[in-house]
């Protein structure tokens, strides 16, 4: 790999505040020699000095943490560390955290000229929710929806757990749909979500929607208007506990029209839960099928994980 290529694969999974390890490991490939004052100065601009990243930073200890594993690489190679390292390290060890603290940008590259800029939360759960992280089923989804644009092209869209935003935020930037609503039953969530959607710009051809939704009592909704308009329903990780099948079926059951479709993509943590979801799915007469994986690769996440993507209609 080209030392352009490495800088930018490295970049690529600093601003996706991937594992720090992770991130740096991929300069092990270049010679030590290489790794001189002005590569280090050239890490550095596409690192935290990134236009990006100074707009939109990421959480302060991975900050530390990446600089760190960034050290502590040169060093271990026997390469001068340039002085700027050391001092954006010391400045950042000395910075105190404030409220804010759990909460760090986290950027989505998906080619040269776009990408996707989302305020995450550093812990898996917080506040009483998992969607203020992005998962691995979401990255899975968004690659398909990637995809499959013509499935998705000027369609009334509706997703279920939204999240931080991260796969209705690809659609609306790729995908061309005539509207997207985010839905979730968190307002912690909803709240980030509309924050994401104002940093990211969407453009006023999408008309975009953050609506309230409990699958536990339906009556709970914001706007049944624009819930029950959708051509396309999506939703990534859904089911954490068995308890959640139940109203998820039944919610998907109310809100699929007579040509209306969902894409749910699973990530398979206990089969038992799947498939309980599954056998659900046909006790409520809802057809469905297993839909093929995505084949390009576009957003960094651990693709050994067991995930599942079903097509179903009514």
């Amino acid at each position: 790999m080209t030392k352009h290529k490495t800088v930018s694969a490295l970049s690529k999974r600093f601003l996706a505040c991937t594992s720090t390890r992770d991130a740096v490991k991929c300069l092990e490939a270049l010679p030590s020699d290489v790794l001189d004052e002005q590569l280090q100065q050239i890490i550095l601009n596409e690192t935290l000095f990134h236009e990006v990243s100074k707009k939109f930073p990421a959480a302060l200890s991975y900050r530390r943490s990446f600089l760190k594993a960034l050290i502590t690489l040169l060093e271990s190679s026997g390469l001068e560390v340039i002085d700027d390292i050391y001092s954006i390290y010391g400045e950042l060890v000395a910075t105190v955290e404030d409220g804010n603290a759990q909460f760090g940008y986290v950027t989505y590259v998906m080619d040269d000229l776009s990408h996707i800029t989302l305020k995450e939360s550093k812990a898996l759960v917080l506040g009483g929710t998992t969607g203020l992280t992005t998962w691995v089923a979401a990255k899975y989804l968004s690659e398909w929806c990637l995809a499959n644009k013509e499935l998705l092209r000027g369609k009334r869209i509706l997703e279920l757990g939204c999240g931080v935003g991260f796969t209705g935020l690809t659609v609306c930037k790729r995908c061309s749909p005539a509207s997207y609503t985010f839905s979730d039953c968190h307002d912690v969530v909803l709240d980030t979500v509309r924050a994401n959607v104002n940093v990211n710009g969407l453009r006023g051809d999408v008309q975009v929607h953050i609506e309230g939704l409990d699958w536990e009592d339906a009556s709970r909704c914001d706007s049944w208007e624009s819930i029950t308009v959708a051509d396309v329903i999506l939703g990534s990780d859904l089911m954490y506990d068995v308890r959640n099948v139940l109203p998820l079926v039944a919610t998907l059951k109310r809100l699929l029209g007579r040509d209306g479709v969902a894409y749910v993509v699973s990530t398979i943590r206990n089969p038992a839960t799947y498939n309980a979801f599954l056998e659900q799915l046909d006790k409520s007469a809802l057809q469905r099928r297993h839909l093929p994986p995505p084949q390009r690769e576009v957003f960094i996440y651990d693709r050994s994980v067991e995930v599942a993507l079903l097509e179903i209609r009514s």
